[in-house]
């Protein structure tokens, strides 16, 4: 077995720091979309609340993204 030497900028330690997951914004907004859609089926499908559906399931995604560590506050 050789032996290795690790790069300067590595810790000693081996560890490396874990990559934060991306989403993409298209990925973001489809999410969004879905749980829009949820929530429109939830009342009803009684149309006229569109902007306000879009909103809570921005917020919603938005939360599960940060708990998450997909999104900084």
């Amino acid at each position: 077995m050789r032996n290795r030497e690790m790069p300067a900028n590595q810790p000693k330690t081996g560890k490396r720091k874990k990559a934060q997951p991306q989403t993409s914004s298209d990925d973001r907004e489809a999410l969004i979309r879905r749980r829009a859609f949820q929530i429109y089926e939830h009342r009803g499908l009684k149309p006229g609340d569109a902007t306000h559906d879009w909103y809570q399931a921005e917020a919603e995604i938005r939360a599960q993204m940060i708990d998450s560590g997909l999104e900084d506050i």
